[in-house]
């Protein structure tokens, strides 16, 4: 059974190659909006709370963003090591 956690989701915004996380209290529809209205118009700041802190980032047409929302996991849930065979247990 796998015991990492499915529920806990990050938000992750990659903006030309670069990850901001926001935080779980973002509202995401917010900032797709935010984003979706710059990129229409003049290019401009867009301000994002993130996890280590506030980012600005100029968006403009071509822009390059992508959304995601991935599983966290937390350190307990690491890949347990490998177990080397041993011959003398297989009987």
């Amino acid at each position: 059974m796998d015991s990492r956690n499915q529920d806990s989701l990050r938000t992750r915004v990659a903006i030309d190659g670069h990850d901001f996380y926001l935080p779980s209290t973002a509202d995401l529809t917010d900032v797709m909006s935010r984003i979706q209205n710059i990129a229409r118009t003049q290019p401009g700041f867009l301000t994002l709370a993130t996890t280590n802190g506030i980012a600005s980032v100029l968006i403009n047409a071509v822009t390059r963003v992508v959304i995601q929302r991935e599983p966290t996991y937390a350190p307990s849930d690491a890949i347990e090591p490998f177990q080397a065979y041993d011959p003398e247990w297989d009987l």
